[in-house]
């Protein structure tokens, strides 16, 4: 990744290092990303609404998300007064059970709620920044590709460059203090860099778990590879540590093409720690990508770190580019907005209920650990829809 400099620009979305042990939220697989401009080109019809409306859209959006909030912060502030008045009539405790548990709702709603504001506000400023920026890229200038022979070959040069990478991001972004102190920890920025009119959304986690880290790792490992979701397919395991998958995510907008991920994942065991390696193929001589689909484009880096026989670490850092954009699909104009609601969408969509199949694997396999705090981590997805609410095209400025 370029190195930062006085001409870029960084967006903190999220920046909590005392996260509550079950507020972290699972994000590794459906972050928003942004991608490279697409190479010069003769001038032709734009096929795609370009930022100013999209930044108009983005600032209803704001005002929508805002009016959101303070209705659940009203009917926050409504159940706390409930709940006083209920005290003194002795309300049943199901009643009271009831209550905590909306009042947790309205809680999870409005942190929901703040960091998609937080997102929204964070993506106008980098489009109103650099208006040059394509919404909809249609090609990856350093995208990872795979040819027809010497695939694991290939895929091995690509990871071990990978891996090289791990120590600097590390030390840029404090994962070394994090994993040292132990401390939860969770930020996310949309990085805006003037070198090349890219942009970039930086995600890193940091989570202690009360488990041996090679136990920890193995599940992961399988969730990632083999114990996968109906959506997602095994396209060629080269040895244990080296697998390649497949996933489609289909959106209900009949306009926003599949988004399809190819992920290679590679395994490193270390005496002390696993390290966890994920890289999108966005092009693949072999199995070629389907005509027309959206294409993923992300690399992460997933530290497991012991801490103990009975305590591990896990560090992450995801760097994510927008999926490309099919060029055969010329007659395709998303209205204003889809790329902030698509966006959204990776954000949350189906975060919890991977994170739920993390917890299962885990009282399954380990039914005594426990976790401190819940390492939700979004490797895949696990549904092969997701909704979303896209704007239509008459209420493109709206």
């Amino acid at each position: 990744m370029h190195a930062a400099n006085d001409s870029d620009d960084v967006f903190e979305v999220v920046d909590d290092d005392n996260l509550d042990a079950h507020d972290l939220s699972a994000f590794l697989a459906e972050l928003p990303a942004f991608g490279l401009p697409p190479p010069a080109q003769t001038k032709k019809r734009r096929a795609h609404d370009g930022p100013k409306e999209e930044i108009a859209y983005l600032r209803q959006k704001q005002l929508t998300l805002a009016t959101q909030l303070g209705r659940l912060k009203q009917r926050a502030e409504m159940s706390i007064d409930d709940t006083d008045s209920a005290s003194w009539q002795q309300r049943a405790v199901h009643q009271q059970h009831a209550v905590q548990r909306a009042r947790h709702e309205n809680t999870r709603l409005r942190e929901l709620l703040e960091s998609q504001l937080k997102f929204v506000q964070a993506l106008q400023r980098v489009l109103i920044k650099r208006p040059r920026l394509s919404l909809f890229p249609r090609c990856a200038a350093h995208g990872a590709v795979l040819g027809l022979s010497e695939r694991e070959a290939s895929l091995e040069v690509l990871f071990q460059a990978q891996y090289n990478k791990l120590e600097t991001h590390w030390v840029r972004h404090g994962l070394f203090e994090s994993t040292d102190s132990g401390d939860a920890m969770r930020k996310t920025n949309i990085e805006s860099l003037a070198f090349g009119g890219t942009m970039h959304l930086n995600s890193l986690l940091g989570t202690p778990c009360s488990l041996p880290f090679m136990a920890l790792s193995d599940i992961l490992w399988d969730l990632m590879t083999s114990e996968l979701a109906p959506s997602c397919q095994l396209l060629e395991e080269f040895h244990p540590q080296l697998r390649y998958v497949r996933h489609d995510m289909r959106l209900h907008d009949p306009k926003l093409p599949t988004l399809e991920s190819r992920l290679a994942h590679r395994r490193f065991n270390e005496p002390n720690r696993v390290v966890l390696l994920t890289r999108s193929i966005v092009d693949d001589g072999l199995y070629p990508h389907t005509q027309g689909h959206l294409i993923e484009n992300r690399a992460t880096w997933s530290v497991i770190s012991s801490k103990g026989p009975n305590e591990c670490y896990l560090a992450v850092y995801v760097n994510v580019a927008l999926p490309i954009f099919p060029a055969d699909v010329e007659a395709m104009q998303p209205a204003a907005g889809t790329l902030t609601e698509l966006l959204l969408l990776l954000t949350a969509s189906n975060s919890e209920r991977f994170g739920a199949r993390v917890q299962d694997a885990i009282r399954n396999r380990h039914p005594d650990a426990a976790l401190a705090p819940r390492p939700s981590l979004l490797m895949h997805r696990d549904s092969t829809t997701s909704s979303m609410s896209l704007p239509h095209r008459a209420a493109k400025n709206v």
